[in-house]
């Protein structure tokens, strides 16, 4: 499945309650049974680019212990659509299918050759209307439909006519000499649908037909619009003549020496008899701590996922502001905040102008609080916009317009649902949490003196600068009296700046938790 696009790898349950263990060691996904009799779940891999109609090989290697009656307990599906991830409901899946198994001992290998329903265009859309949120306009040309409809046809012909032209540029471009009986053609056996075990023996140029034998012994001759594909070295310069292509970005591994713009370029000049397209080559994207992103190891962020973490302009200023061929070492978790106050903040100085003026696709929409504050408060509030907009008001900061607003919380909670750190989430806990139990007295005393002292009328700032000096006046150090108020209203030891955080909170909830706090811990010494 080298042509589909990883998207994510999950744990997969029916019936939660009754999961099975699970364990991820770079490709390898680990399942145990977790005691119960009705244990049954596992892994989820999720692919996108699938295309209507084309076929897939998919293959996955097992191996199992302890298991008694493998052959009845271990399986393996395919879905072509969504599959719920805690539920037995298979949501819009179009179809499903068995993988065979190859039992060797203690491994099975399940595979099977499936073609996508022709409704798997579905699974385009979410790309697609991703694109369109970022204002790419796209002209969708899908692969076997250029083959089917024969607008490849001139090329195929071409290249079966220059097959030793075409052996030669690439044992000259890449130093790989191909054997006798190549073809830059790769017929699919009509009778075993295998892609590899084909090869072709002879070819019409007026019929526009190719011969081919198998090695399961079936042979045939069909149109060349229907009876395979072009190799991918001969396949991409065919595209570019067929679509006229003129300009082409691609990753840097295929800009590298003898890589497939190489060959691609002589093939388009020498065969095919044009101009190849100007190339753009580019960088990969990185993610921190898993170096380039790529699909067979799994650590991709998918354009759809992050188009709904961060507005269109910041997708866009992230990839504008870096050079094509300089690495985007991207972070998706804390660093993306800073990305979004920076593309925010006109006055900033890490601000590149030129990049924010291409990335703009849209009115701006900066609603004048910056986003790392936003989270707080999207936490805080639940995501209630009314809610919100009293914090910034008593905060005595611009109060945006709800819709503007609504936007922006939308963003802000889904970057805490998928890529916030723990230490970054935060939960108001709707009564005094159980381990406020465990209060000292000293820690006690200072939330007591805090009710006391705290003022309708003190900023964020004067509320941070009496928590210092009541660390003081109790003989605590300040982290103590910081851990002792993230423990009564968060049920956490760490919280935002603390000032602020209270300045946030309605002035006479605070002063009843405090209290509260303050009394429990009296009444568990007791």
């Amino acid at each position: 499945m080298s042509d589909l696009q990883l998207e994510s790898i999950e744990t997969w349950a029916p019936h939660p309650t009754a999961a099975p263990l699970t364990e991820r060691s770079g490709d390898t996904l680990a399942i145990a049974a977790n005691g119960t009799r009705t244990c049954i779940g596992g892994w989820q891999i999720a692919y996108s680019g699938v295309e209507a109609g084309k076929m897939y090989e998919i293959v996955a290697q097992t191996q199992f212990q302890d298991v008694e009656q493998a052959r009845d307990v271990l399986r393996c599906e395919v879905y072509w659509g969504h599959l719920d991830r805690d539920s037995g409901r298979r949501g819009e899946v179009l179809s499903w299918d068995y993988l065979l198994p190859e039992w060797n001992g203690d491994t099975v290998q399940f595979s099977r050759r499936l073609t996508a329903p022709e409704d798997a265009e579905h699974f385009l859309q979410p790309f697609l209307q991703a694109m369109q949120t970022l204002g790419v306009e796209l002209e969708v040309h899908h692969g076997h439909e250029l083959y089917r409809c024969g607008h490849l046809d001139d090329q195929i012909i071409a290249a079966l006519e220059g097959t030793e032209a075409i052996k030669a540029i690439l044992h000259e471009v890449t130093g790989k000499k191909m054997s006798d009986d190549w073809s830059p053609y790769n017929p699919v056996c009509e009778a075993c649908s295998r892609l590899t075990g084909a090869r072709v023996t002879a070819f019409d140029t007026g019929a526009r037909t190719v011969s081919y034998v198998c090695d399961c012994g079936h042979q045939a001759t069909a149109p060349v619009s229907q009876a395979g594909k072009l190799t991918w070295r001969v396949d991409w310069p065919a595209r570019w003549q067929a679509l006229g292509v003129t300009a082409e970005p691609f990753g840097k591994d295929h800009a590298s020496r003898g890589g497939s713009y190489d060959t691609g370029k002589r093939i388009m000049r020498e065969v095919f008899g044009g101009e190849p397209p100007h190339p753009i080559p580019y960088e990969w994207i990185g993610l921190k701590g898993q170096g380039d992103m790529s699909s067979s190891k799994g650590n991709l962020v998918s354009i759809v996922t992050l188009t709904q973490a961060i507005p269109p302009d910041v997708v866009r200023y992230l990839v504008f502001r870096v050079k094509p061929m300089r690495r985007i070492a991207f972070d998706p978790g804390l660093p993306l905040l800073n990305l979004m106050d920076e593309y925010d903040n006109l006055s900033s100085s890490q601000r590149d102008a030129r990049a924010a003026d291409l990335a703009r696709v849209s009115e701006p929409d900066a609603i004048g609080v910056p986003f790392r504050h936003l989270v707080n408060l999207a936490q805080i509030t639940d995501g209630d916009v009314s809610g919100i907009q009293a914090i910034l008001k008593r905060h005595k900061l611009p109060v945006p317009e709800a819709g503007a607003l609504k936007k922006r919380v939308e963003f802000a909670t889904y970057w805490v649902d998928r890529f916030s750190p723990p230490e970054s989430r935060l939960r108001l806990q709707p009564s005094l949490p159980e381990r406020a139990a465990t209060l000292s007295p000293l820690q006690r005393q200072a939330l007591s003196l805090l009710d006391q002292r705290l003022q309708a009328d003190m900023d964020g700032d004067a509320i941070h600068a009496l928590v210092y000096a009541l660390s003081e006046e109790s003989g605590l150090a300040a982290k103590e009296v910081f851990q002792a108020i993230y423990l009564a209203f968060l049920d956490n030891t760490r919280g935002p700046r603390v000032g602020w955080f209270l300045r946030s909170l309605e002035p006479d909830f605070v002063h009843a938790r405090l209290r509260e706090a303050a009394a429990r811990g009296e009444a568990a010494q007791c």
